[in-house]
């Protein structure tokens, strides 16, 4: 006899398009657990499972496929050999691994049975009954009610009472294809239409999505009883619903950390429209696009009672498929994907216990997920405390993130709690733990420096310890500390009729532009470096704009002011000339910005900023050797301070190199350098030559975002005896102020710009200057 055939209602035809798109995954599936904890009896637990199968249509659902078509059929019902699984010797850990095992398998098969049935033996008292339900047959409310039929079963053969059949699937079927002729589905139609009109993208926490089904993970907290009766004291009080603050919360934080005011949240609804609907087991549930509209300066109390309307308004019109408004919005729009990236639910699919010592219910993850987030309020074990589930995918997420998310929606319902009158933007959207974390422990950078002294000090401190020792090399010549002095001392004599100026400075890489520079240091004024190669207008610009009267520089091409000889060859000074003391907070340099953001400007640096950035680089790039650094930078480029002191200030040596990029490749090839700072394009520059970089300990980067594989193949080419560097800062903050040091386990494109430098302090702000919470982006503030 041929089986009748009936078309699949809106919510199975949602659940197939997601399993046709992903095939032998376990999304679609719905694992639950019966405990019986005392009188156990596997052959009983068999015949209740066969008894639940036989009285519940739904649960002999056939999937079919007809000339294209998929329809459903409802098989006759035939006595089951239930698997019995004897876990008396399983460890806890190895049971639950079992499990896990379980759901995480797929079920879907066309013209097959779409559940499984496992009884778990403990002991002789104790057992489990396992089940796996495709969600085409079954939602959670209904294994909700499933467990029930399981428990009373069990009870009534005890009790010799009679377990009822519940209500056929195929009314709903009939009543759903009422509705597909009816007035009330174009009334639905039009209504999604005009609710959804003008939404053109897909909100999400991250900024890679990742598209199907993924692997995911499950987050499990229980509220705390004090703060879970606070929430339902809040909700009494201000008649509204525990979901609808979670769902107040969750859209806050979006608006806040992803600058979005308009947008939509998936959220499951029930999808049965009376008792008797309730009653039957199927699947009914549908995910509904929920628009969220945030208002600047919103009170927070006020968008948790319009979302709780909006929500009551949106669910009259919850039977029209989801399917149908989703096509329709991308004729009208540019998404092309889901409206939805992130679903929060309100789970309360209860099972009738009937005796607690007795039994007890649990549900376990499937390990997959289409959406990205999705968030599960559960009030479903009748304890009156909240539970939330956070099921994510775990190549987007990391653990942490969704644990600091938990904390933040918690702060932010603990804030509304607390003060009725808070708007969304001064609404708390972390913890205080999690704010003193950035506050104080993340930017615990205080470190004693000598702020009172300046490079020249601390140079002529040097040159008292290592007078002998080179200080410069520069093509065939060598020149100690004490002749560096000299030579220093002898050009800052030429400027004892300078005070407190700035002072061009235009010379090739060479001796003479670094004793120019040491030299305008020690007479107490500001060198202002330019690079060779810039213009003369240019040049002049800089000149007028820093109202400069002196210039070091090999032609003289500026009009009004006074050119200062560099020539070294003279070692006369006035031994009786006594120079003006320089202080920390006189400028040492003023360089200017390439101005690739806007007009180029000058930026002051102090001696104590420069003297806390030196400080802090030899701490970090220099311990047990002395340095060995190559300048072949220009010295118009900030990059190039790093080099200008940190070997003089440590003991070590400068070797000097012209500035062109084919002086990168010989620095290497020479290997004579300890220590060296690159641009990432200077590393790509040497990745491709594939040289070797045997000598150098220590490798530095900055000014670039910084690619790990560049930086991967460098230290795995060295065997990881190297240690690599990214250090960021813009040149306001003196060269560098954040540090990151590379290791093998970086699992991201780029890499991270670290922590911050010594007294420095680092902070990411919204657009309206509030602070991010961690791993939230945001704009780079520095203090310090």
């Amino acid at each position: 006899m041929e089986k009748k055939t009936y078309n699949l209602t809106f919510p199975q035809q949602n659940i197939l398009f997601m399993e046709r798109f992903n095939k032998d995954t376990s999304v679609n599936v719905i694992s639950g657990l019966v405990n019986i904890d005392k009188e156990f009896n596997e052959e009983l637990c068999k015949k209740a499972i066969n008894e639940v199968i036989e009285k519940n249509i739904a649960m002999r659902t056939r999937v079919i496929e007809d000339s294209g078509e998929f329809l459903q059929y409802f098989a006759d019902y035939n006595y089951e050999e239930i698997e019995i699984v004897d876990m008396s010797s399983f460890s806890k850990e190895k049971i639950l691994e079992y499990m896990d095992g379980l759901a995480s398998q797929s079920l879907f098969a066309l013209d097959k049975k779409l559940y499984d049935y496992k009884i778990f033996k403990y002991s002789e008292d104790k057992g489990s009954i396992f089940m796996r339900i495709h969600h085409i047959i079954s939602d959670a409310w209904s294994c909700g009610k499933m467990g029930t039929q399981l428990i009373k079963t069990l009870q009534s053969y005890k009790e010799e009472g009679e377990v009822e059949e519940l209500p056929s699937y195929i009314d709903f079927i009939t009543s759903e294809n009422e509705y597909k002729t009816s007035e009330k589905y174009v009334k639905d139609e039009e209504f999604w239409k005009e609710y959804l009109n003008g939404i053109n993208e897909t909100v999400s926490l991250k900024e890679i999505v990742l598209q199907g089904v993924d692997k995911a993970k499950r987050y499990s907290v229980k509220l705390e009883k004090e703060f879970n009766d606070k929430i339902l004291a809040f909700c009494k009080e201000n008649r509204v619903s525990p979901y609808a603050l979670f769902l107040s919360a969750v859209s806050t934080y979006i608006y806040r950390v992803k600058d979005k005011n308009d947008f939509v949240l998936g959220t499951p609804v029930l999808n049965r429209s009376n008792f008797k609907e309730k009653q039957m087991l199927g699947m009914f549930v549908s995910t509904l696009p929920l628009r969220i509209k945030v208002e600047e300066n919103e009170n927070f109390l006020e968008l948790t009672k319009k979302i709780s309307k909006d929500t009551l308004s949106v669910f009259r019109h919850q039977k029209f498929p989801y399917m149908k408004t989703l096509e329709s919005i991308r004729k009208e729009s540019d998404i092309k994907t889901n409206l939805y990236n992130i679903v929060l639910s309100y789970q309360n699919a209860r099972t009738d216990v009937v005796d607690p010592t007795k039994y007890s219910t649990g549900w376990a993850f499937s390990n997959a997920l289409e959406d990205e987030l999705q968030i599960h309020i559960m009030d479903m074990d009748d304890s009156g405390i909240l539970n939330i589930n956070y099921d994510y995918k775990s190549d987007l997420f990391e653990d942490i993130e969704i644990k600091y998310l938990h904390t933040r929606i918690l702060a932010i319902i603990e804030n509304a709690i607390n003060n009725l009158e808070v708007t969304v933007e001064d609404i708390r959207i972390m913890s205080r733990e999690e704010e003193n974390k950035i506050l104080y422990e993340f930017n615990n950078t205080k470190t004693d420096y000598p702020k009172d002294k300046t490079v020249i000090e601390l140079f002529e401190e040097q040159v008292e310890k290592t007078p002998d020792a080179v200080a410069l090399v520069f093509e065939n010549k060598q020149m100690t500390y004490k002749e560096l002095f000299n030579k220093v001392r002898s050009f800052a004599s030429r400027l004892e009729h300078v005070n407190d100026e700035n002072i061009i400075v235009c010379l090739e890489n060479s001796l003479e532009l670094i004793i120019s520079i040491y030299g305008i240091l020690m007479s107490g004024n500001c060198y202002v470096p330019i690079d060779v190669t810039t213009p003369i207008d240019r040049i002049k610009e800089i000149s007028k704009d820093c109202n400069c009267k002196y210039v070091v520089m090999k032609d003289k091409l500026v009009d009004n002011v006074e050119y200062i000889d560099f020539s070294i060859n003279n070692d006369n000074f006035n031994s009786e000339y006594k120079f003006n003391k320089v202080k920390s907070n006189n400028l040492a340099y003023m360089i200017y910005t390439s101005g690739s953001t806007g007009i180029p400007k000058g930026v002051k640096i102090t001696h104590r900023s420069l003297i806390n950035y030196i400080t802090w680089a030899s701490k970090s790039y220099v311990n047990d050797y002395n340095p060995v650094m190559p300048l072949y930078s220009s010295i118009g480029f900030d990059l190039t301070v790093t080099t200008l002191y940190l070997p003089i200030i440590c003991g070590g040596t400068i070797i000097i190199y012209n500035n062109n990029s084919d002086e990168i490749l010989r620095i290497f090839k020479e290997d004579r350098v300890n220590l060296i700072k690159l641009t990432p394009s200077h590393l790509a520059l040497v990745n491709e030559a594939n040289i070797n970089v045997n000598n150098i300990k220590n490798l530095i980067l900055g000014g670039e975002a910084l690619k790990t594989n560049d930086v991967k193949k460098v230290f795995e080419s060295n065997n990881g005896n190297i240690s690599i560097f990214n250090e960021y800062g813009p040149t306001e903050a003196t060269v560098g102020c954040m540090i990151y040091k590379y290791n093998k386990n970086v699992t991201t494109s780029t890499i991270p710009i670290g922590i911050p430098a010594a007294n420095v302090q680092m902070y990411t702000l919204d657009k309206k200057l509030k602070l991010c919470p961690l791993g939230i982006e945001g704009e780079i503030y520095i203090q310090g």
